[in-house]
């Protein structure tokens, strides 16, 4: 049985079919997480398509000139985001079979990478996360959805790391969920009170419904997998259920990735901190998702009052502060 996840797309013709397949087990023996092996799967098969159709059946003689040919028609079609991740697989992909020593150049050289504009991201208030909160009962599948919506929320996790996470990873007395992170990297998340409590609350009902040997914290109740660990397709119909039911629109599970940020900031908590606990290694990409906060004018209003230079002129620790 095949270890690559199933990737969306017509499946693509010899050669290309076997060179994708060894390219996509290279990603996944590297430890590359399934979302991005299904979203490299998808662009590459994109690619090899288009090349069958333009009649270019031997990799090693693609010239720069049908590269660049490629890479207009990407552009023409896609947003530059979408195209971003295209010219990636692209190079990587050649790369790969230069690599094997398969082809002896790698065309795609030539491609350049759009310019990506910063755009502000879905967030969540506090009103609407209080909403979806309080939409909930006590009845066990509630129970669960309160549960996932507080890790979301308290550890910043994404929804695969969630789906991941098994009873054997969670270590309630130091407060801490070991998960599986991007590209395979074993990392740790904290949790707060609330989170060990929900968590907690999950875990009881959780040992009557869970198949057995089934160890994933969160698992199906109801549908065609009952018992079953959820899937992130799942979680994300459960958080955009919950949403709908409480009149959250657009309800994702990657928004309370954004709010956890974005929520703890307003909170006064160090950006810095919150970098290293939502385990964002690239400061452009934690800045990104918290882009929102420079159009919420309440928070600019008590930012500018709150850290008040003149207010504090006479304020001992603030004197204390500048000569250390």
């Amino acid at each position: 049985m095949s270890t690559l996840p199933k990737i969306a797309g017509k499946k693509p013709v010899s050669p290309y079919n076997t060179l994708a397949k060894e390219f996509l087990l290279d990603l996944f023996q590297r430890g590359y997480s399934e979302t991005t092996i299904k979203t490299y799967g998808w662009h590459l098969y994109q690619l090899c398509a288009w090349l069958t159709e333009e009649g270019y059946s031997e990799p090693c003689k693609i010239s720069k000139l049908v590269i660049r040919e490629r890479g207009a028609f990407v552009r023409a079609k896609y947003s530059p985001a979408t195209q971003k991740q295209n010219v990636t697989v692209t190079k990587a992909f050649f790369q790969f079979l230069v690599d094997e020593e398969i082809c002896a150049i790698n065309p795609a050289d030539v491609l350049h990478f759009p310019k990506v504009l910063i755009t502000e991201q879905r967030t969540f208030s506090a009103d609407e996360i209080r909403k979806m909160l309080e939409s909930l009962d006590d009845s066990p599948t509630d129970i669960r959805n309160r549960a996932i919506i507080v890790t979301f929320l308290e550890t910043g996790v994404r929804a695969a790391e969630l789906v991941g996470i098994r009873l054997q990873d969670i270590y309630l007395n130091k407060m801490k969920i070991a998960i599986t992170g991007k590209g395979g990297n074993r990392e740790m998340v904290y949790l707060s009170r609330e989170a060990k409590k929900h968590i907690l609350e999950w875990w009881r009902k959780r040992t009557l419904i869970a198949s057995r040997n089934v160890d994933n914290l969160f698992v199906a109740i109801g549908g065609i997998t009952p018992g079953y660990a959820l899937t992130t397709r799942g979680v994300r119909t459960i958080i955009k259920n919950v949403g709908d039911r409480a009149g959250v629109p657009n309800a994702s599970p990657h928004a309370f990735r954004r709010s956890f940020a974005t929520l703890r900031i307003k909170l006064g908590q160090p950006t810095r901190s919150i970098q290293h606990l939502g385990r964002w290694k690239d400061l452009k990409t934690f800045e990104r998702y918290t882009l929102v906060l420079t159009h919420d004018d309440e928070f600019a209003r008590q930012s500018a009052s709150g850290y008040s230079i003149v207010s504090n002129l006479y304020d001992s620790n603030f004197k204390k502060a500048e000569q250390t």
